[in-house]
């Protein structure tokens, strides 16, 4: 696959069903601040939208709440869960839970072994994370707060960093520049699917895919 530049500067991307939301850093007259924009899967053409456009992307439809609560939403990771509500982990490892009605529920520290979750991906009623310093994809239920499953290992999963999913796959990019596929039907490694040094985040949209490196946001082209 050929990396084609779609933008600089990338501070935060989340993805929906056809297309990927990202925040980009702009700076003028010395004072930084963020531009909002949407990149259609398809076309590859990127357009400005709004922040609250944004962050109902990324938190879901009561995400301006979610946002005013965590007092910023570029740093942190969000998972929107399958009731309304949403997961979102923030820098400190802090695993915040929001009811549908952007409500705060619970706040409790994410970690395997005392190590600190990075990121964050739902499959159905149970939460993915990655801890890099264990090498480890860690399967945990929400509805008992415990651990279900580990998988991993620095040959497998070298210190995994940013999660995306795809229907019956968990897509891990990890330290060691690939992004890898774990099957979430037989919990086993399907196939590495992008090697780039300075990996942070993998999304396959439709039938693009685009890998986040560094601070840029690239498409990859076939």
């Amino acid at each position: 696959m050929t990396p084609v530049l779609i933008s600089d500067c990338v501070t935060a991307v989340t993805a929906t069903n056809d297309a990927i939301v990202y925040a980009a850093k702009d700076t003028k007259v010395g004072v930084a601040f963020a531009s909002f924009f949407f990149c259609d899967a398809i076309s590859l053409r990127s357009h400005p939208v709004s922040e609250s456009h944004f962050l109902q992307t990324k938190f879901g439809s009561l995400g301006g709440s979610i946002a005013a609560f965590m007092g910023e939403g570029l740093t942190c990771q969000a998972a929107p869960l399958p009731d309304g509500g949403c997961a979102v982990l923030d820098t400190n490892s802090v695993l915040h839970l929001f009811r549908p009605d952007a409500v705060h529920a619970a706040a409790f520290p994410l970690e395997y072994q005392n190590a600190p979750a990075f990121d964050i991906a739902v499959d159905g009623t149970s939460l993915w994370y990655s801890v890099p310093a264990k090498n480890a994809l860690v399967q945990f239920s929400l509805a008992t707060r415990e651990v279900l499953l580990r998988v991993g290992s620095r040959d497998v999963f070298p210190r995994p960093l940013g999660l995306s999913r795809l229907p019956g796959t968990l897509l891990a990019a990890c330290a060691d520049g690939e992004a890898k596929q774990l099957s979430l039907t037989n919990y086993e490694m399907t196939q590495s699917v992008f090697c780039m040094e300075r990996l942070e985040k993998y999304f396959a949209v439709l039938h693009q895919s685009f890998a986040l490196v560094g601070d840029r946001l690239y498409a990859l082209i076939q």
